[in-house]
């Protein structure tokens, strides 16, 4: 739950985050068959735990090296906008 990609799951996707685990447990310890297998990975795929999941949503991981916006002096300070996190990504 510590990784950036989990700042977009709710509550509600618990449930299914718990089926991944399920599954995950099972593939490393190899007792999972290949329909497990392939359901781990569409379920993974759907919430962005993969490359492919996270390509397809169109989320980047946040830049460590990101410079925060500066205030040109003179202005008065404002409300920071609930969109300015967003980046534009190249398709």
């Amino acid at each position: 739950m510590g990784s950036w990609f989990a700042a977009h799951w709710a509550p509600e996707d618990l449930p299914n985050l718990l089926i991944i685990i399920r599954l995950w447990a099972r593939s490393a310890a190899g007792t999972a068959s290949g329909a497990e297998r392939s359901e781990m990975r569409q379920l993974m795929d759907s919430y962005g735990i993969t490359l492919k999941g996270q390509q397809d949503r169109r989320w980047q991981a946040p830049r460590a090296d990101a410079a925060p916006v500066a205030q040109p002096e003179g202005e008065p300070a404002t409300r920071p906008s609930r969109y300015e996190h967003l980046r534009t990504v190249a398709s």
